[in-house]
């Protein structure tokens, strides 16, 4: 991955400064061929777990007599986690936010016109 010369222009833009398209299931079939036995063993004590938080968010349920705050939300939401997750050492959360001129924002702008 890092073995990629450095070049004038970017491979993540097409002509026109749209965003390249990936085709996920060649790159899922490359990925896998790199796999080896080891990648099935898991050591339990170094764990660490990324959390699309705002998707996970939209995700959830909750029930509106035991959650009264934003404080209760977020309490609740820590604890579906860590259940999910209970080995986890390491718990990152990516919050998206897609703000104007961002790099989703090509894409999302294709998906709206087609």
């Amino acid at each position: 991955l890092l073995k990629h010369d450095l070049t004038p222009y970017s491979y993540l833009f097409e002509v026109g400064n749209e965003m390249t398209s990936t085709n996920k299931s060649e790159l899922m079939s490359q990925l896998k061929s790199y796999r080896t036995t080891a990648d099935y063993e898991y050591n339990f004590s170094n764990v660490a777990v990324v959390v699309d938080f705002m998707s996970y968010v939209r995700g959830q349920v909750f029930d509106k007599a035991k959650i009264l705050t934003f404080g209760d939300v977020v309490d609740e939401l820590l604890r579906r986690i860590n259940r999910a997750f209970p080995h986890a050492t390491i718990q990152h959360f990516v919050f998206d936010s897609y703000v104007d001129f961002s790099l989703k924002g090509s894409e999302r702008s294709g998906r709206y016109n087609k």
